[in-house]
C-alpha cells in the first residue's frame, strides 16, 4: 500500500477525466466526491472505481459531458434526465437544485432518469445537511440482489441515504446499501483474494458462500432479511417506475458491460428545516437525541456508542493527516490514465 494526500489523489483522479473530454469543473467535481468516499475508509467507492469510469469514457458509453435536461417541472422540483452523464455530477446538480426549491418551498424533489453509477450517496445528502436541511438520496442500478425468498437477482443493492444536521458535530448520516454488503466490498475481497463473511451472499446454486467470484455469479441477500427486501421495493419505486428510468434487472452493469449506457435512476429530497423550526432549535433537539443514544448502558466490549456517520468522520479527520492508501497497482494505473510516470506515494 501507499499513501496519496487527498489533493494529490484528486488531481490525478480529476486529470485522467480531464484527457478524456470531461470539463475541468466536472472532472474535479468527480474526483472530489470519489476521494471524499476514500477519506472515510469506504475505498470500494473510491478511487477504486475510476478505471471502471475510465473505459466507459472511452468506449462512448457515458458521456464526457453532462447535459442535464427537464423532462417535468414543478413549483417543488423537477424531473431530470440525466444524458448519460458522469454520475457523480449529475447527482451533485441534482443536490442543488433541491436545495435551491427547498429554500423556497420547504421541501424538494428531484428525480433522475438515464443516469450512471453514481458513488457513495453520503457526500450528496451531506450537501444539504451543510445548508440546515435533511438530505435524503437513493439509486437503484444493475441487478445484483434478489427478492426476499429468491435465488435470482432482481434489485440493484438500491442504496439510500440521509444525512440530518447537528450542532457542533458532524451530521448523522446515513449511507446504506440493502444489500447485505455492496457488491463493489465483494469484487474488493475477490481483488484482494479474501474470503466474504456468511450471509452476504448466494452462490449461482442458491446456497451460501464465502467465496467472492461465486457471490459475484450468484446473488447478493437483503440487509435485514424481508425488511431490506421491503425497502429494496420503495427504493426501485421511486428511482425506476417513478421517474421513467431501467428496472435494475434491465441495467447494464457498469463496470463490465460497455456496449451503451445504464439507464438507471435517482432521487434526491431536501427538507428545509428552518420551515419546521429554526434551525438551532432543531439542531439542539438533535443533539439532546444524539446525548440520550450515547449515554445508556453499553454492551460489555463496547466502548462508545455510536451515531450513524460518527465512524466515518472520525476516519477522515486521520486520513487528511496521513494520507489516503491505496494499493500500490491502483495507484500506478491512476497515473498512467492521467498521462504521467508512475510513482510512489509517501
Amino acid at each position: 500500500m501507499v499513501h496519496i494526500g487527498q489533493g494529490e489523489l484528486e488531481r490525478i483522479i480529476a486529470r485522467a477525466f480531464g484527457i478524456r473530454g470531461v470539463p475541468s469543473g466536472d472532472a474535479e467535481l468527480a474526483a472530489k466526491v470519489l476521494v471524499a468516499a476514500d477519506l472515510q475508509g469506504k475505498s470500494s467507492h473510491g478511487a477504486e472505481l475510476v478505471p471502471g469510469y475510465i473505459k466507459r469514457l472511452e468506449n462512448g458509453a457515458m458521456e464526457p459531458v453532462t447535459h442535464l435536461g427537464i423532462v417535468s417541472e414543478w413549483k417543488a422540483g423537477l424531473l431530470l434526465d440525466g444524458g448519460n452523464g458522469i454520475g457523480q455530477v449529475i447527482a451533485a446538480r441534482a443536490m442543488e437544485i433541491c436545495i435551491q426549491r427547498a429554500r423556497e418551498h420547504a421541501v424538494a424533489v428531484v428525480g433522475v432518469r438515464n443516469s450512471n453509477h453514481l458513488g457513495a450517496l453520503g457526500y450528496y445528502v451531506r450537501m444539504a445537511a451543510d445548508q440546515d436541511m435533511v438530505g435524503v438520496a437513493m439509486s437503484n442500478g444493475f441487478r445484483a440482489m434478489a427478492p426476499w425468498g429468491g435465488v435470482d437477482p432482481f434489485f440493484s443493492t438500491n442504496p439510500l441515504a440521509a444525512a440530518i444536521p447537528r450542532s457542533g458535530d458532524d451530521p448523522v448520516v446515513i449511507d446504506m446499501a440493502l444489500s447485505a454488503t455492496a457488491r463493489a466490498k465483494i469484487r474488493q475481497a475477490g481483488g484482494e483474494g479474501c474470503s466474504i463473511p456468511e450471509g452476504w451472499a448466494l452462490g449461482p446454486d442458491g446456497k451460501a458462500t464465502r467465496d467472492p467470484q461465486e457471490a459475484l455469479r450468484g446473488t447478493l441477500l437483503p440487509a435485514g432479511g424481508v425488511k431490506g427486501y421491503a425497502l429494496a421495493i420503495l427504493v426501485e419505486s421511486l428511482c425506476a417506475c417513478l421517474t421513467g428510468a431501467r428496472m435494475s434487472a434491465d441495467v447494464r452493469a457498469w463496470y463490465e458491460d460497455y456496449e451503451g449506457p445504464t439507464e438507471l435512476g435517482n432521487l434526491f429530497m431536501a427538507v428545509d428545516v428552518a420551515a419546521f423550526l429554526p434551525a438551532g432549535r432543531f439542531k439542539s433537539r438533535m443533539e439532546e437525541m444524539a446525548a440520550g443514544i450515547k449515554k445508556g448502558a453499553r454492551l460489555d466490549g463496547v466502548e462508545e456508542i455510536l451515531l450513524p456517520g460518527d465512524g466515518a468522520a472520525r476516519k477522515t479527520r486521520v486520513l487528511e493527516q496521513q494520507g489516503i492508501p491505496l494499493p500500490e497497482r491502483l495507484w500506478k494505473s491512476l497515473q498512467v490514465m492521467a498521462g504521467e510516470s508512475p510513482g510512489t506515494g509517501r
